[in-house]
């Protein structure tokens, strides 16, 4: 079972990846500035709204991270892989 600190410390340092340049690797996969500064935004009020103790597991958003990277036209690599396995811990949060 994953807990709330679990899931929050991810997104902490996933916040802290989203907060420094892209690494090309990450550029080729399809992120841009702007998605950068757009995903880095939303796991900030994730992270908020985690710790807050909202119930992140009944929001859309947060269990469908990987479907709004893609509409931000991000395909793949470690950034996705990483938001995608957040996105199945809330899922499975209680």
């Amino acid at each position: 079972m994953t807990s709330r600190i679990e899931v929050a410390n991810r997104i902490e340092k996933l916040i802290n990846k989203l907060s420094r340049q892209l690494p090309p690797q990450e550029i080729q996969n399809g992120w841009t500035e702007d998605s950068r500064k757009a995903m880095l935004d939303f796991f900030q009020r994730l992270h908020s709204d985690l710790v807050a103790g909202v119930a992140v597991s009944t929001k859309t958003e947060y269990i469908t991270i990987p479907r709004g990277m893609d509409h931000w036209g991000i395909t793949d690599g470690e950034l996705l892989e990483e938001a995608a396995k957040i996105s199945d811990a809330i899922k499975r949060l209680n």
